[in-house]
């Protein structure tokens, strides 16, 4: 009896271990803290800094540049910054070398860098009297015209403007519309005075459709007046047959009498139409090839109104 009591207690213990071992395995193991990712930008712009400084020295210029300019999204640096004024310098874009040496300056001056602090300063001395300039006079008329150098507009307050050496496109415009055009050319330091002489506006083409438009309704209605005076003349010759001399007619006379009426007043009304359409035509036309002033060309009008005897028509010229 003793004995069993002892296995059954050690059958017990067993499976406790047991179980204590299963809930060991599942508890979930203990990760070590993760150390801090690494910048992946700043080494990635190093990266392309890097290989751009290959590049430059290889005589891949262009490449280099545009390589420097990539990394220089992703992270700014005086070196960078100097790199890249310095391959643009190569490539002839002193303008914009000129503004990343001073640049690259401004960040070396706020951080360690002695690299470039040390470099910079001789790099900008050298740079400064090769830059070409244009500068512009702005006679009577001109003083509101917008200045355009290569398609970028020039600062509006300003006569200096700072460029590359080399050919450039210089353009005025005044309300929108080019008054002046020149390609201008200057050398390393030169500096080029252009006077912004304005062309004339153009000549705005003057509307000819509606006095083509009027004077074809003018024709039109003297055709139908035509017609209906041929119409009205066979009438006539109807009634001198139903008709006698003292004016006295047959009953029969009396549609062809109505028609003849209302044939005449058709004919009058588009004679008066139509020679008041083709005059105003006329007006229209004249103002369109006339070198007449413009306030007279603004004054001139045709009216039709009715009246008490039928239609008026009056005009302005």
């Amino acid at each position: 009896m003793y004995a069993r009591s002892v296995r059954k207690a050690m059958w017990a213990v067993g499976l406790a271990v047991a179980l204590l071992g299963a809930l060991a395995r599942a508890q979930p193991e203990a990760t070590p803290p993760q150390a801090a990712a690494p910048s992946t930008g700043v080494e990635r712009a190093r990266a392309l800094t890097e290989r751009g400084r290959d590049l430059l020295t290889a005589g891949d210029v262009i490449t280099a540049l545009a390589t420097f300019r990539e990394a220089a999204q992703l992270a700014e640096s005086p070196g960078l910054r100097f790199n890249i004024a310095l391959a643009e310098e190569k490539l002839g874009q002193l303008v914009a070398a000129l503004l990343d040496y001073r640049l690259a300056k401004r960040q070396a001056a706020r951080g360690d860098a002695p690299q470039v602090s040390a470099s910079v300063d001789a790099r900008i001395a050298a740079l400064e009297p090769r830059i070409a300039a244009f500068t512009i006079q702005r006679p009577a008329g001109a003083e509101r015209a917008t200045v355009f150098v290569d398609g970028v507009a020039a600062a509006h307050g300003g006569s200096r403007i700072a460029v590359d050496p080399g050919p450039h496109r210089v353009t005025a415009l005044v309300d929108g519309v080019t008054r002046f055009e020149r390609i201008v050319r200057v050398g390393e330091g030169e500096s080029r005075a252009i006077t912004l002489t304005l062309s004339p506006l153009p000549e705005r083409p003057r509307p000819t459709a509606p006095g083509y438009v009027i004077g074809g309704v003018g024709l039109a209605s003297l055709a139908v007046m035509g017609v209906f005076i041929g119409l009205r003349q066979g009438v006539l010759a109807d009634l001198e047959k139903l008709c006698r001399d003292d004016g006295h007619c047959a009953a029969a006379a009396q549609e062809d009498i109505d028609r003849g009426r209302t044939y005449t007043g058709v004919a009058e009304v588009t004679a008066v139409v139509g020679t008041v359409a083709l005059l105003g035509g006329a007006v229209l036309l004249w103002r369109a090839y006339s070198n007449g002033s413009d306030e007279r060309r603004g004054a001139a009008a045709v009216v039709v109104r009715a009246g008490a005897g039928g239609l008026l028509a009056s005009g302005v010229f």
